[in-house]
């Protein structure tokens, strides 16, 4: 986006005597166009088709009168560094990649304006439609760790063809630094990010949920001298002391993690966006519950407290059975099915025949090889 901006111009002699002030301008590019949304390829033969949507507004919401084109890049290795095959004009959206359909090549492309400022990669995508999203200048950053890895089962709901919203989905990863080193319930944040979800007219969404497979979701901490970057936390203490947890919009929820001393990130499985944090806090080395919301359900459907989660840890990874009683000890529902995150269970209120049970004081049980937890759940409809 280009602006005028006005100024007075002042000559001064070297006597100190001034001329009378002249008016000027100059042209300031403020904004950089939005990554194109609705990336996404299709076999054409032995070529591959690359497709998006047009770019219409830029990364602060205005629009994007100046548009240029666009720019195309492909790489061997997943987050590159990538190699320009393409630069389509701005009413072309749309390219071919010759003989590349089955060539295992990852694409992302960019959207320039008429002063050749190029904004930020769309999530990268290849042949089979799988989908990566990552901080929009994670080149600059050196953090091409942080991440959403979006499986092709999942990716509908980044298209207009599969969202509520009707349009196609821009995912924005943004570092919250502001929140490092702030105290919680149960721990201290070492790195948060924001993982959020857009329209391509940079409208918020509030929600969507990527199914019928979790999407992967990846942290990055960095390092110094032998300690987590900022921390007093070595090196060696990282599997013992930090742990995911997500902003459910009222409180931090622990839901443990995988670790990768490797890459130097925490991931898990999930089906939702939100603020996302790596934090300090003792992990337990048994199964061990984290956290049980709602204490009350009310499973009527209308997407409020319709369900019971049940958050654990699992440092073994075993396999967990979960069971809800009546006050009787009759089994009410077997199996429960997985949670939105990993290290989660959830029950929806129903039986094992999918009737809605009645109102009253429930049994949960949680069963691992290793231990056996229990508690009560209230339905109240």
């Amino acid at each position: 986006m280009d602006t005028q901006v006005g100024y007075p111009v002042i000559t001064v002699s070297r006597d100190g005597l001034q001329s009378c002030t002249q008016a000027g301008h100059i042209y300031l590019s403020l904004a950089s166009p939005n990554p194109p949304a609705g990336f996404k390829t299709r076999k054409s033969g032995p070529d591959l088709i690359l497709e998006w949507g047009t770019v219409r507004n830029n990364d602060d919401a205005t629009v994007c009168e100046d548009l240029a084109g666009y720019n195309v890049y492909r790489c061997k290795i997943s987050g590159g560094p990538y190699t320009q095959i393409a630069a389509p004009q701005a009413s072309e959206t749309t390219c071919t990649d010759t003989g590349a359909a089955d060539s295992g090549f990852y694409y992302v492309a960019s959207a320039r304006d008429s002063d050749g400022q190029e904004g930020a990669y769309s999530f990268e995508i290849d042949g089979a439609g799988n989908a990566v999203a990552r901080s929009l200048y994670f080149e600059a950053e050196e953090d091409s760790f942080t991440m959403l890895a979006i499986p092709a089962a999942a990716a509908g709901v980044l298209y207009k063809e599969g969202s509520l919203s009707g349009e196609d989905i821009l995912v924005k990863i943004k570092d919250v630094p502001s929140d490092k080193g702030r105290k919680i319930p149960k721990g201290e944040i070492v790195r948060s990010f924001e993982f959020n979800a857009y329209t391509a007219n940079s409208d918020a969404l509030s929600r969507i949920v990527f199914s019928p497979q979790k999407i992967t979701l990846k942290m990055h901490y960095k390092v110094s001298s032998g300690y987590v970057d900022g921390t007093t936390i070595l090196l060696s203490q990282v599997p013992r002391v930090l742990s995911i947890f997500y902003w459910n919009g009222l409180e931090w929820i622990k839901i443990g993690s995988n670790i990768s001393t490797s890459e130097q990130t925490l991931s898990i499985q999930t089906e939702h966006l939100s603020k996302y944090a790596i934090v300090k806090s003792i992990n337990s080395d048994k199964f061990t519950l984290t956290k049980r919301i709602p204490p009350i359900i009310t499973p009527n459907n209308d997407g409020i407290n319709d369900a019971a989660i049940f958050y654990f840890e699992n440092p073994r990874n075993c396999d967990v059975v979960g069971r809800i009683f009546d006050l009787s000890g009759s089994l009410v529902a077997d199996q429960l099915p997985g949670g939105p995150t990993s290290n989660s269970l959830r029950w929806d209120g129903k039986d094992d025949s999918g009737r809605i049970v009645d109102s009253g004081i429930y049994v949960y049980q949680l069963q691992t090889s290793e231990a056996t937890l229990t508690g009560s759940v209230v339905v109240s409809k």
